[in-house]
């Protein structure tokens, strides 16, 4: 069955923070970078999984988003209200960005 998911708040930001793309860099000047042992090193990008007033369709079994990349707000520091209906959840989101 599906679910429709809003998310509602955001508990905290480093509790919806993700490691996500990774870039090769090169520091501008070696004799400050710690723990280089080439010509690059990695840096990552830490950001937001949800967006308050986002809405997820929830496969109701696994309780992940259907679609890819299939994320859980039970993952993370967010609150989510669920609803059967997507009118009712459209509803929801509406009305939680009306507060943001």
């Amino acid at each position: 069955m599906i679910k429709y998911e809003v998310v509602t708040k955001i508990r905290s930001i480093p509790g919806n923070l993700a490691l996500g793309t990774f870039y090769k860099v090169k520091p501008n000047n070696f004799d400050e970078a710690e723990n280089v042992t080439g010509e690059l090193m990695m840096s990552g990008i830490r950001s937001p999984v949800f967006y308050v007033g986002e809405i997820l369709i929830i496969d109701s079994e696994s309780w992940r988003e259907m679609s890819y990349p299939g994320r859980t707000t039970t993952k993370w520091d967010v609150e989510a209200e669920s609803f059967d209906r997507v009118e009712d959840a459209l509803a929801r989101a509406r009305e939680v960005m009306d507060h943001v």
